[in-house]
């Protein structure tokens, strides 16, 4: 085994930042030239949630948006939202940085491969470059983990404590890093993984009268919206979440944790953390979503990107496996590097062409961005009733002032109410979806006049189980 109290020489530490920072630079080159968006859904909520943060504080207690995110996000969402993605390139940095330096810690060598591995997953590529939630969720559990292995084991306990509060599958891991600090008998640290859910307990509690209301207002109770799917979903598509090269190595890096697992003398001094937090972290995360699509619950879409949360741990995991070759297999030590050229060359081929880079207005998109200019010609502070977050984002309206900007739940409850003027917004996916609304409802009401439609000029989409072309419709009340 690699000795873990090798110093981390200039040249390596040089190398590792080298490698940070070519992963941000190529990100941040590609958001630039893009003209498009790679998420017009939840990764625009999240935005918007936090942009309206500070005119809205009723928003950083908001469950879906996720309290924790919203607060840390929130100053560079009053940039636009290019300002909420910087913060995600960042969090992409930070992520690739101490998953090098966590490789380091574990005595492994290859810190600067992992930290390029970090970024050029096809599918953390992609979603690094949105304001969606994973990428600070990535952050958070990577810096907790170096925080571990760096036995600031309070300090780890706290951080990790607000994960929940990034994405509710923190709650899940939790545990992991609860059975580590026992084995570590560490006493003090473990009421610490509490911190979190104690601080948001007690905020919302002041400020909605529930000291529960992280429980009872959970998002992803209730109706299930979307179906469910195969139990193997996230594992036919590993491709897309690891790269090719990177799910070889990964698997080979599992087989040797597993035989390292059934022999003392292959075990370095921080086995049980790099067991519990890289492996268990990653294996508990991806099991649970598998087994959320499979039976359908909490609001589980069978979504590919949630799995760029956990994709550091592989990098981590994969860069042991390489420096495990060179110091037992392989003894020539230009192999090992060779094989990680290779790795890495292979996934960033794969992850330039997956990721669908630099991102244009799609066949999906169309009719949104369509939408968009219509109501910045057509409207003047009239009400809009719309579900897509993406089109209230085009329009520039604030959509949580609710004298301007209400849902289509809120128009069908206020049916028989609506004012003279009021635009109502439908399209292909949000309104039979979430809105729970069929087109043929709003086509067939005398009380409405359909004054613009967009269609996409070519791919198919599904919606709801049925095939849809991507379409905007907008009525005025008459």
């Amino acid at each position: 085994m690699p000795n873990a109290a090798d110093t981390f020489s200039r040249k390596r530490q040089l190398t590792l930042l080298a490698g940070v920072a070519a992963g941000f630079a190529v990100l941040l080159f590609y958001f630039f030239i893009s003209d498009g968006y790679s998420d017009v859904g939840d990764g625009i909520q999240h935005y918007q949630i936090a942009k309206y943060s500070w005119t809205h504080p009723e928003l950083f207690l908001h469950h879906w948006g996720k309290p924790f995110y919203i607060l840390v996000s929130s100053p560079f969402a009053q940039f636009g939202y290019g300002g909420t993605v910087l913060f995600n390139l960042f969090c992409a940095a930070g992520t690739a940085w101490f998953a090098g330096k966590s490789v380091h810690l574990l005595g492994y060598r290859f810190a600067g491969f992992s930290a390029l591995l970090t970024v050029f997953c096809p599918l953390y590529f992609t979603v690094a470059i949105s304001g969606l939630t994973e990428p600070f969720f990535g952050f958070i559990l990577v810096l907790s983990v170096w925080l571990m292995l760096k036995k600031k084991r309070g300090w780890a306990a706290a951080v990790v404590s607000f994960l929940p509060f990034i994405r509710s599958e923190g709650f899940l891991l939790l545990p992991l890093f609860g059975l580590l600090l026992l084995i570590r008998r560490d006493w003090r640290a473990i009421p610490m993984l509490a911190l979190g859910t104690i601080v948001y307990s007690i905020a919302g509690g002041i400020a909605t009268g529930d000291f529960l209301w992280v429980i009872h207002d959970n998002p992803y109770k209730g109706e299930d919206l979307y179906g469910s799917g195969s139990f193997f979903h996230f594992a036919k598509n590993n491709e897309i979440l690891l790269g090719s090269s990177g799910v070889v190595l990964f698997l080979a890096a599992g087989i040797w944790t597993l035989i390292r697992l059934g022999s003392r003398k292959k075990q370095g001094a921080l086995f049980a953390e790099e067991l519990l937090l890289v492996y268990g972290a990653f294996t508990v995360y991806f099991i649970a979503h598998s087994i959320f699509w499979a039976y359908g619950l909490f609001g589980s879409y069978g979504l590919l990107r949630v799995m760029a949360a956990v994709t550091p741990l592989a990098a981590i995991a994969v860069a042991g496996i390489l420096s495990l070759m060179r110091d037992n297999f392989l003894q020539r030590m230009w192999l090992p590097p060779l094989i990680a050229l290779f790795a890495l060359s292979l996934n960033i081929v794969q992850t330039l062409r997956q990721s669908r880079v630099p991102f244009h207005v799609d066949n999906e998109q169309y009719p949104a961005v369509e939408a968009g200019k219509w109501l910045k010609k057509n409207t003047a502070g009239q009400m809009l009733y719309c579900q897509h977050p993406f089109i209230i984002f085009l329009s520039d309206y604030d959509p949580f002032d609710r004298n301007r900007s209400r849902n289509l739940w809120d128009m069908q409850a206020e049916a028989g109410k609506l004012e003279s003027g009021s635009i109502i917004i439908w399209d292909s996916h949000f309104g039979p979806v979430e809105g729970r609304l069929p087109l043929d409802s709003l086509l067939n009401r005398p009380d409405l006049e359909n004054v613009f439609q967009a269609r996409s000029p070519k791919e198919e989409f599904r919606s709801a189980g049925k095939p849809e072309w991507p379409a905007v419709y907008i009525f005025r009340v008459k």
